[in-house]
């Protein structure tokens, strides 16, 4: 037994190894640098809509999603002592192994109970592309792809017998997807919903198992939704001076969604490379294209099984991710109404501009057919092979999380801490009525002293 349990933390201790040892020693940008800097005046900040730091007053711009899970983490931890930078890495452990953890357990529950099939498909949700992409840079992005297997099998594991708890296990789990961005955590929905819609059960069955999902879903969303519509009616429209959807959908073609490449920040180069360089390596290196392109394409062999479990839930809903993701690519070979749907992204659509959080829409379906087809090969009558095939596979999931292996996640190359003068001159600035013009102007945080993206007296200035 306890030999077991031993051999059942040896892939969270991967991982969480592989996290510590992304720029070790050096703080680095992840969603908000307040986060980093000073979780405490964050939160704070969280708790009101409105903030009279923000150049000369305004609404913040979703703040609130800090409440939960992810401010509360980093405050805590960096009350008892541990270095700002763990405390990041160690963040980003608790994603991977969540996302890891959940896609093992859903594999046992909705393919096969074959726990090296299990833990080959795990790791493959734990480092798939999208997860490495954003795991190091904006992990509140991540936590979406990790918990949505969390929310699916309360629904697998009770909602045949017990559709009342089901949902309200499922609504705790869509509790953890966090509010940094809701149209992430939406975009994860359509998952469990298809899930509930395509029960071979009665009309009726149905209809109630998804009234109490949605109950259980508003009820775990109800803290921010409200702050949202606020947000929509009176923060001015930051939407038109951000990315258009014609940046957005470029690089998403049918072989990228696929593959996994579907953030379009991973193509963007900076001094000679990427300007998040694990995502730029996965996005352009041929050899990462190649591997990627054939998990992708053993998913999809997968789903095309006829033996494949739940087929009715799976195919529906690859198709459906497939579409969300590659419809407003346009190209010779792209999709007919790319013209319309980037309309619509830059129009009606405009909170789902960013495409790539419907990855998992695609992703899940990908990986249960990936699982599938594992469990299919186990099964042929030479031993060698049964016995290789875990091990291949895993190979090739292993060789995607190259740029991991590399210490290529965090947005480099970061700084060990930030210079005591600045924090003098933020303490003056707290000290002193009005307001403060900071000069020159730095766009993306480059310093001498290091890279912070964010801007740092943001963090620093709180107010007396």
């Amino acid at each position: 037994m306890a030999a077991g349990r031993a051999k059942s933390l040896l892939v969270p201790l991967f991982l969480t190894i592989l996290s510590v040892l992304q720029a070790p020693g050096r703080i680095t940008f992840d969603t908000d640098l307040g986060l980093a800097l000073n979780p405490g005046h964050l939160l704070a900040r969280s708790a009101h809509l409105w903030s009279a730091e923000n150049g000369f007053g305004g609404v913040g711009d979703q703040t609130y999603g800090f409440l939960f899970p992810m401010g509360p983490f980093f405050w805590v931890l960096e009350k008892v002592g541990l270095p700002v930078w763990l405390v990041q890495r160690l963040w980003c452990a608790v994603v991977l192994v969540l996302a890891y953890e959940g896609a093992r357990r859903l594999v046992r529950r909705t393919v096969s109970l074959d726990d090296s099939v299990a833990v080959v498909a795990g790791l493959a949700w734990a480092l798939s592309p999208r997860m490495l992409t954003v795991a190091g840079p904006f992990s509140s992005e991540a936590l979406p792809m990790a918990v949505l297997p969390w929310i699916v099998l309360p629904l697998v594991r009770y909602a045949a017998e017990d559709r009342r708890r089901a949902a309200l296990l499922s609504g705790v789990a869509v509790l953890g997807l966090g509010a940094v961005n809701a149209s992430a955590t939406l975009a994860v929905l359509p998952v469990p919903f298809l899930y509930l819609l395509t029960r071979p059960w009665a009309v009726r069955d149905r209809v109630r198992a998804l009234l109490w999902w949605g109950t259980a879903v508003v009820l775990a969303t109800a803290w921010w939704l409200g702050p949202l519509l606020f947000l929509g009616a009176y923060s001015p429209p930051f939407t038109d001076w951000v990315e258009a959807a014609a940046t957005t959908t470029g690089p998403v073609g049918v072989l990228n969604a696929l593959r996994g490449a579907t953030d379009w920040l991973a193509f963007v180069p900076s001094n000679g490379g990427g300007f998040w360089p694990g995502a730029w390596l996965l996005a352009t290196n041929t050899a990462l294209v190649v591997l990627t392109t054939v998990v992708g394409l053993l998913g999809l062999a997968g789903l095309a099984s006829r033996r494949l479990p739940e087929r009715r839930w799976l195919v529906p809903l690859a198709l459906l991710g497939l579409i969300a993701l590659a419809a407003g690519h346009a190209s010779s070979a792209g999709s007919p109404f790319a013209a319309t749907i980037r309309s619509l992204l830059d129009g009606p659509l405009v909170p789902f501009r960013n495409i790539y959080k419907f990855d998992g829409v695609l992703r899940l379906p990908l990986l249960l057919g990936f699982a599938h087809l594992l469990v299919r090969l186990r099964s042929v009558r030479v031993p060698a092979l049964r016995r290789a095939v875990p091990f291949v596979a895993a190979a090739l999931v292993l060789g995607v999380a190259a740029p991991a292996f590399a210490g290529e996640l965090r947005p480099g190359p970061g700084f060990p801490a930030v210079p005591s003068w600045w924090k003098q001159a933020a303490d003056a600035m707290a000290r002193t009525p009005g307001r403060t013009l900071v000069l020159p102007e730095a766009t993306s945080g480059r310093y001498t002293w290091g890279r912070t993206i964010g801007e740092p007296l943001e963090a620093l200035a709180t107010p007396a």
